[in-house]
């Protein structure tokens, strides 16, 4: 017989062994980890441009207790089958929540990535199918309470 803590230890367990079938699961319930729907999220803050003040592809966004910098660029290259969104994380906490949380964050966002969930690459390709963009983010918390 299983036990609910049994239960909980499997789950954290597969959470930390394999983060993407861990987030599967949850994106094809719809559902996030702790219990809200797929379309509900926290109220957050949203502030454009705050990357050296020149970079417009970059945010300061606040979430919950967490704040992040955000940025985003676009090259244009040859098609290929590399992935067309790159992803980059970095943490300013060294607390062992926090870390999870950036595992956590950086599994579901490559998953949504890797499900097209974002844009297809036909989206991304040029007129003449000859070239396409690929996107790199960058992730920075700047603090978590």
């Amino acid at each position: 017989m299983i036990t609910v803590s049994s239960e909980m230890a499997s789950v954290e367990l597969l959470k930390l062994v394999d983060p993407s079938l861990y987030y599967s699961k949850f994106i094809e319930g719809g559902v996030f980890p702790d219990g809200r729907a797929i379309d509900s999220f926290k109220a957050f803050s949203f502030k454009r441009g705050v990357v050296g003040g020149v970079c417009a592809g970059s945010a300061l966004v606040r979430q919950g207790g967490v704040t992040v910098v955000c940025s985003l660029s676009a090259s244009l290259g040859p098609i290929s089958t590399e992935p067309m969104m790159t992803v980059e994380w970095e943490g300013a906490s060294d607390e062992n929540d926090t870390k999870m949380a950036l595992v956590d964050a950086r599994s579901l966002l490559n998953e949504l990535v890797s499900r097209q969930a974002f844009f297809t690459r036909e989206a991304v390709r040029s007129t003449h199918e000859m070239l396409e963009w690929r996107l790199q983010a960058k992730f920075r918390e700047v603090s978590c309470n």
